[in-house]
């Protein structure tokens, strides 16, 4: 027997443990008291095994292969120093919080990790919650925070579900796959409706369950319109009161129409040459759709850019058909481009050309 940390010497053998010569002793013995006897010489030497390891405070002896194998790769062997006021180990939230800032993470106080959130001041609007499980910042946490035009919160989005426990009160999780996904929050009457979709709107064909939204403005709170071209309908703050003011520096509706209640990007051509949506100036007149754009008539055109005095589907072009080209152009009226001196069918090319490799040339000298 060997012990770790504890070398025998060469002439200890169990005939001779402790000054006793048991080969002496051994004839004298009975059979119960020789066994006893190296019980005993048995103890004395786990004895000394022990004292010898607990003496040195560190196991110095050798150490086998099974044992090495099981050590850590850069373990020294040495205790951690847990004495009272001891320095932490390093974490990544040293400095305060620099590391995670430098991240653009924020510094978990519990766990002295990086995280990408600990509440909802450290999200931004697209998702304006902090999962306080997962750390991300996310759409929603429950279907309270989602408008009732994108029922159900499931996985941090609003829209969906996993079960009607992911949907606001009275409505139900329907069409869900295996896994617990896909289902749509589904409506039975106006109680499971609210806020910018109040009504519940069921199938024209009868169905016991349908989407909220709104079909008319008298079905929306007070201020507020419906606009039918959004989805299933959605009630919106008309823009005559203070909530639904347009933003004037908006790129495409910065504009407000007081008879809808919309905000759109022009009422008169004045709103296009004052307006953000009309960028440079290069679309100067409101059309019947509240959109400025660059051309109503050929003299819009004339007024824009007399190069270009054709107007044709609201912008201006320098021709329609070839005759429109002025002389000193090569023939042809792309019908494409809009523009003189080339050709993408021939038509585009006056009496007697051909368009070939987007030029008219006469019939004989187009390639084959």
């Amino acid at each position: 027997m060997r012990c770790r940390g504890y070398e025998p010497r060469r002439t200890t053998n169990l005939q001779n443990v402790n000054g006793i010569d048991l080969a002496q002793a051994a004839p004298r013995m009975t059979t119960p008291r020789r066994t006893s006897l190296f019980a005993l010489a048995w103890l004395l030497l786990l004895a000394g095994c022990s004292s010898s390891t607990t003496s040195s405070g560190l196991d110095s002896g050798p150490v086998d292969d099974a044992t090495a194998d099981s050590v850590a790769p850069g373990d020294t062997g040495q205790l951690a120093d847990t004495r009272p006021g001891a320095p932490d180990a390093p974490t990544p939230c040293e400095d305060g919080g620099a590391a995670c800032a430098a991240t653009g993470q924020v510094c978990d106080p519990s766990t002295h990790q990086c995280v990408n959130c600990i509440s909802d001041k450290n999200c931004l609007l697209l998702t304006p919650y902090c999962d306080l499980t997962t750390h991300d910042c996310v759409e929603c946490r429950t279907a309270s925070d989602c408008p009732y035009d994108t029922l159900g919160c499931s996985a941090g989005a609003c829209g969906g579900c996993g079960s009607s426990a992911e949907c606001p009160a009275n409505d139900t999780c329907e069409g869900v796959r295996d896994g617990g996904i896909g289902g749509t929050c589904a409506c039975h009457d106006n109680s499971g409706c609210g806020g910018n979709a109040p009504a519940c709107l069921l199938p024209d064909g009868g169905g016991a369950t349908g989407t909220c939204g709104c079909t008319a403005s008298s079905q929306c709170p007070t201020g507020h319109l419906c606009n039918t071209a959004l989805g299933s309908g959605v009630c919106f703050p008309s823009c005559t009161t203070p909530a639904g003011a347009c933003n004037p520096s908006s790129l495409l509706a910065p504009v407000c129409m007081p008879s809808t209640g919309l905000c759109v990007g022009c009422v008169t051509n004045a709103d296009c040459a004052q307006s953000s949506a009309n960028g440079s100036g290069s679309t100067p007149v409101c059309n019947a759709t509240n959109n400025c754009v660059e051309c109503l008539t050929d003299t819009d055109c004339t007024n824009l850019n007399p190069g270009s005095p054709y107007c044709i589907q609201e912008s201006c072009s320098q021709c329609r058909t070839s005759t429109d080209c002025p002389s000193g152009y090569p023939p042809g009226c792309n019908s494409v481009l809009l523009q003189c001196g080339s050709c993408s069918a021939n038509s585009d090319c006056p009496d007697g050309l051909v368009c070939s490799s987007s030029a008219c040339v006469a019939a004989g000298d187009a390639g084959g």
